[in-house]
């Protein structure tokens, strides 16, 4: 009789857990769907690549600098590969255009806290929890320069 190794894994729920890309992805459809797909989005997700800095004392184990650009400097000074940016991109299709609205930093294997930078109305914010992370994005999305640019990208994409 052959010998069985069982699952030793319990079941793993994900449900009520919405992770931070989980969240943009839904918007993204959002945005398409009250814009007749007139407008569009997606988000682009990646590990940050490891950056030489040659000024920078190596860390034991480590071969490769630490972020030195503030935009995506991590406070407790994690390395690159240790973190993942999401990119929110909004497309006219019509256009053949797109942007960045916003992007999101955050450790590889927790969702929280998050840093989300807002280039296009000069924010950065440090959110700590998922409740705060929606609040953000809807004060985000109804900025009037938001609202601005999706309006003339709609009423040239007609």
């Amino acid at each position: 009789m052959e010998n069985q190794i069982k699952n030793l894994w319990p079941e793993i729920v994900t449900d009520g857990f919405d992770a931070t890309k989980v969240l943009l992805s839904k918007q993204a459809d959002y945005l398409g769907k009250s814009t007749k797909n007139i407008l569009t989005a997606k988000v682009e997700s990646g590990v940050l690549p490891p950056i030489y800095n040659p000024y920078e004392e190596q860390k034991e184990g480590y071969n490769v600098g630490y972020i030195g650009d503030d935009e995506e400097q991590d406070e407790d000074n994690q390395p690159a590969e240790n973190r993942i940016k999401h990119r929110f991109i909004v497309s006219a299709p019509m256009l053949n255009y797109q942007f960045e609205l916003l992007s999101v930093i955050h450790n590889m294997i927790t969702p929280y806290p998050v840093t989300l930078l807002c280039n296009i109305i000069n924010k950065r914010y440090k959110i700590e929890e998922e409740e705060k992370f929606v609040q953000v994005l809807k004060e985000i999305f109804k900025t009037s320069k938001v609202q601005s640019i999706l309006k003339n990208l709609i009423a040239q994409s007609q």
